[in-house]
């Protein structure tokens, strides 16, 4: 008799979860990408309810038992996850949208392949363009500066326009290039400095800061950055890589509604730090007085001398600002993406400046399952007003002018050079120059006009294989 009972309290049981199983039924559906709408292979669906889960086939198809009410989880790399709660439907559709914070779990390495940076075999750091261009920063490569272990930055000045190197694996050569490869959107670019201005008796260039090509790349336009710094490097692009590469990957077109961005930015400088001069002895050599040299070796100043701070008097506040413009849209499998940005900055030395003007249009296209064309075209113009530097330079002469004398008073009646020193009882014309002079009569600049175009084909056979041209 209490067998019977116990039979009859398990029955209940039992066609409870006979009910259960009945209700549980097939969905399936097509998971693509919202920016090209092609089909994502690999994403993994879950039922959150029983655990089950499977993946999207080449197709981008899924299928999956589940209950009404049971709640599916999309995930896939690179981009966002999404959830859907399951009705009465049979065939549930979705799309998945590109998830920008995951873009450090993905690098591009060689060509523009994308790889998850746990799979790779070498040492990897990346940067997102995000982190660059919020430094605001007129030359994009002294925004890494801090951001990227065992690199060196190098400026030549804090003149506009200065030009920037890096440099990843230590400095191997005395007389050589040092500089990592840049690598942008799959092609190298020549970042040597003053590469054309080498010859000893060529001074007056010599002693001429030409901008390296790489600061002409809009910060604003950089998607990320990539750094190789061991041998892989040189097994991916040659031995031109030998010192490590930088490989640049630039922002692209969405498929979506016309969308315009606007930013500008405003910065002042000015120094506040100078280099301590002595305020004892004056010129001369010896203890000796003489007005022939810049050697401060000559007998003390006099009581009461009035010194005047030539170097600080000097120098200006600096001012900049930059106005940015995107305009990004797409339709099907076309996306377009076009920049403009205007920068101009007035140097702290007096009479210099930078004016850049760049113009970029970026045009995506998937001819079909197979073939993706990429089209980039670029302008750069820059007008680089710039002064002397090293030997004969302002710097310089502003360092040894003496304290007593007031830098400032540079023209004489005539409104020509003053000299201050005598030789044989006339004004020496080979006196160093006055500061101000140099950089208000020596004035010396360069206008670059320069156009980039590439044309990038991809051929994906399969999954595993694709040749990019």
């Amino acid at each position: 008799m209490q067998l019977f009972k116990r039979l009859l309290s398990i029955v209940p049981l039992f066609i409870l979860c006979l009910s259960s199983l009945a209700q549980e039924r097939t969905v399936s559906g097509t998971i693509l990408s919202s920016e090209d709408k092609s089909p994502l292979q690999g994403v993994t669906v879950t039922n959150q309810t029983t655990g089950k889960k499977t993946q999207t086939n080449n197709t981008g198809i899924y299928s999956i038992p589940v209950s009404k009410g049971t709640k599916l989880v999309f995930t896939y790399v690179g981009f966002a996850r999404k959830e859907l709660t399951i009705g009465d439907d049979a065939v549930y559709n979705l799309s998945l949208t590109a998830a920008d914070q995951q873009l450090g779990d993905v690098v591009v390495t060689a060509y523009g392949i994308k790889k998850q940076t746990r799979g790779l075999g070498q040492a990897t750091q990346s940067l997102k363009g995000e982190d660059i261009s919020e430094t605001q920063r007129d030359n994009w490569m002294n925004a890494i500066t801090g951001k990227i272990a065992g690199a060196t930055v190098n400026l030549t000045s804090g003149a506009p326009g200065a030009s920037a190197q890096i440099v990843l694996r230590g400095f191997n050569s005395i007389g050589g290039d040092n500089s990592a490869l840049i690598i942008l959107d799959g092609v190298p670019l020549n970042n040597t400095v003053n590469s054309q201005h080498r010859l000893a008796s060529d001074q007056d260039n010599r002693n001429n800061d030409y901008t390296n090509r790489a600061a002409d790349i809009n910060p604003d336009d950089i998607e990320s950055v990539t750094v190789l710094k061991g041998p892989e490097a040189a097994a991916l692009y040659g031995i031109e890589a030998g010192n490590g590469a930088i490989i640049i990957t630039t922002k692209k077109g969405k498929v979506q509604k016309l969308k315009v961005t606007y930013d500008n930015n405003f910065r002042w400088e000015q120094i506040t730090k100078f280099h301590e001069v002595q305020h004892v002895y004056d010129n001369g050599s010896n203890g000796a007085f003489t007005n022939t040299t810049r050697s401060f070796f000559g007998p003390k100043y006099a009581s009461g001398t009035v010194f005047y701070n030539n170097a600080r008097n000097f120098f200006n506040i600096g001012k900049s600002f930059k106005h940015n413009i995107t305009l990004d849209f797409g339709k099907g499998l076309t996306a377009i993406r076009t920049s403009a940005s205007y920068y101009n900055q007035e140097g702290i030395i007096p009479n210099t400046g930078n004016r850049k003007i760049n113009a970029r249009a970026t045009l995506t296209t998937k001819v079909n399952n197979k073939i993706n064309l990429t089209t980039t075209a670029a302008y750069y113009n820059q007008f680089n007003r710039k002064a002397f530097r090293g030997v004969g330079g302002y710097y310089l002469g502003l360092l040894t002018w003496p304290l007593d004398d007031d830098a400032r008073r540079w023209q004489n009646i005539a409104g020509n050079r003053r000299i201050i020193s005598k030789s044989a009882g006339v004004d020496n014309p080979a006196e160093a120059n006055n500061p101000y002079f140099e950089v208000t009569r020596n004035k010396n600049f360069d206008i670059t006009n320069r156009v980039t175009f590439n044309h990038n084909i991809v051929y994906t056979a399969n999954d595993w294989l694709s040749f990019d041209y």
